[in-house]
């Protein structure tokens, strides 16, 4: 794993479609002044993926999560 020189991004993007892939680039392209440089693989749904090359200054992955999900677990918690 390259070394970040402790830098991370955090950004949240919530879109469904064909035009995901689209956003996050225009989203993450801002960021090339901190030494994002983006690898250009296609992301598999559901799987933690890397988004960067390995000579970029900051790594920046794709982890998935089911908000839904989670929220859904908290209410049954509270009524059961």
């Amino acid at each position: 794993m390259t070394q970040t020189r402790g830098r991370f991004i955090c950004l949240a993007i919530n879109i469904a479609g064909a035009r995901i892939a689209l956003a996050r680039d225009r989203a993450l392209s801002h960021f090339a002044y901190l030494g994002v440089v983006l690898n250009g693989e296609p992301v598999k749904r559901g799987e933690i993926c890397r988004l960067t090359r390995a000579d970029s200054n900051v790594s920046v992955f794709v982890i998935p999560v089911n908000e839904e999900l989670g929220t859904a677990r908290k209410v049954v918690d509270i009524f059961t």
